[in-house]
């Protein structure tokens, strides 16, 4: 629950019980308000990495990765800044396609095809792609239930009984 619900000591509380049971699992306060908060959690939560998620328009203020990074925070996400930039970049180019009927006038900067493939690992999923077919997809839920356990003995997963009981 954030710690505008409950409060910032509440949310530190809840910090040290996941402290305790993990050293390597990050540590997330929910929505410090102020930069002394920020500097707080720190201090109070320590032994543990730290993340912070700066998010424009939300509680946290928001303050550089390097500021951050000397405050202790080992983890910062910026969770909204790639989508409305996203939604920037499909504004421009919806309008200009409405405005002319062509994207012509953009393609200098947009990404080829080529470099949209591989942002998105193309050449990964298609292996995977490839293995389930290899295992014997055919289309009904019996058989993918059947060709998913066989894909995870593939890989080597031995937990594959589990997967009977779905």
């Amino acid at each position: 629950m954030p710690a505008v619900w409950h409060g910032f000591d509440d949310a530190i509380v809840r910090g040290f019980a996941f402290r305790k049971n993990s050293a390597l699992t990050p540590v997330f306060v929910e929505a410090p308000q102020s930069e002394s908060e920020l500097e707080e959690i720190p201090r109070r939560v320590t032994g543990v990495p730290l993340l912070v998620n700066v998010f424009k328009g939300g509680k946290t203020p928001m303050l550089p990765a390097e500021r951050l990074q000397k405050m202790g925070y080992r983890i910062a996400i910026y969770p909204s800044e790639t989508q409305r930039a996203a939604i920037h970049a499909m504004r421009q180019v919806l309008g200009l396609l409405k405005r002319e009927g062509t994207t012509e006038a953009m393609d200098a900067s947009l990404t080829t095809f080529k470099e949209r493939d591989k942002s998105f690992g193309l050449d990964d999923w298609q292996k995977i792609e490839k293995t389930v077919m290899a295992v014997g997809y055919r289309g009904n839920s019996r058989s993918f239930q059947k060709t998913l356990m066989d894909f995870f003995r593939v890989l080597g997963v031995s937990t594959v009984s589990t997967l009977k009981k779905l």
